[in-house]
């Protein structure tokens, strides 16, 4: 899910209709649903377009989001394999990122003006899932939920060089980066030998030769279970949890190291902002439905 803030549009994929749905966010009506493929997944906007990664397809669909028609499909196998799962870009160099989840360990990177493959990068590490950028610092991260580390890259180059890996003690899902502060925040499970309880939160700290974990920020947080997904605010600076096992989103103040709100609703999953409009989107993947939330998180104590 991901939001056109220039058009205020809601981009939301659609992993059982094998379709992306279009959304008003102003006259809150349903524009199109475009057909992209097989049980897409990531969504995210960069130079115009709407990316969404394919899980099961081995392909990236671009969208053109001034006509909302689908421009064509990015292939990738057979030349940067795995499963297409999360999605980020680098508004800066017209980039994106996308993590292929499989025992390859890869990453694939597409130019956004071309819409072609630009580089395939290997993490070392199989079972890339999670991925962030910091486009200030030219930085990505990427989460090994297999090989249970957190992989650091720096993208001011081509290629993209490797920095360092961190041990993250359990496997990790989802990552944000936060170009404030130089934190990368992640969700992980660490109950062994399952690893599918993720209901911690630790914090990475922006280093010159990558990443390193930060041992006073490692907290309990909602089972957010099998994958929801995680926020920073823009407008705010918190962090938006989707404790999906919990049936509720978490507000995260990251100063206070707390929870300061808990939002019930059924199976959150994605999440994604509109700071323009000063909302926070939130998927509900049981209940079919995406909600709103106006106004931001409470102020903080």
């Amino acid at each position: 899910m991901a939001s056109d803030v220039a058009r205020n549009r809601l981009y939301i994929a659609s992993l059982s209709t094998n379709s992306v749905f279009v959304w008003d966010e102003v006259g809150q009506t349903a524009l199109k649903t475009v057909l992209v493929g097989n049980k897409p997944w990531g969504v995210a906007l960069v130079n115009d377009r709407v990316f969404v990664a394919n899980s099961a397809g081995a392909s990236i669909s671009v969208i053109d989001a001034s006509t909302m028609t689908k421009m064509g499909d990015i292939e990738l196998a057979g030349q940067c394999d795995g499963g297409p799962t999360n999605v980020a870009v680098d508004p800066n160099a017209n980039r994106v990122y996308i993590a292929l989840y499989g025992s390859m360990g890869r990453i694939a990177i597409i130019d956004a003006t071309s819409n072609k493959l630009a580089e395939c990068l290997d993490t070392g590490a199989s079972g890339t899932w999670g991925i962030a950028v910091d486009a200030w610092s030219r930085r990505l991260y990427a989460t090994s939920r297999d090989a249970k580390s957190v992989i650091a890259f720096d993208i001011s180059q081509v290629p993209a060089k490797k920095l360092n890996g961190v041990p993250t003690g359990g496997s990790p899902f989802f990552i944000a980066a936060d170009p404030k502060t130089g934190r990368v925040w992640v969700t992980i499970a660490e109950d062994a030998p399952e690893f599918e309880e993720v209901n911690r939160l630790k914090v990475f700290e922006f280093t010159k030769d990558g990443l390193a974990i930060d041992p006073c920020l490692d907290l309990p947080i909602g089972n957010t279970h099998d994958g929801g997904s995680i926020l920073i605010g823009q407008n705010s600076d918190v962090v938006y949890i989707a404790a999906t096992a919990e049936n509720e989103l978490q507000v995260f103040d990251p100063v206070g190291s707390k929870v300061i709100q808990r939002v019930p609703m059924t199976d959150p999953f994605a999440i994604a902002e509109n700071p323009g409009l000063d909302r926070i989107y939130v998927g509900s993947r049981a209940g079919n439905v995406v909600i709103t939330i106006e106004g931001g998180p409470p102020p903080m104590p």
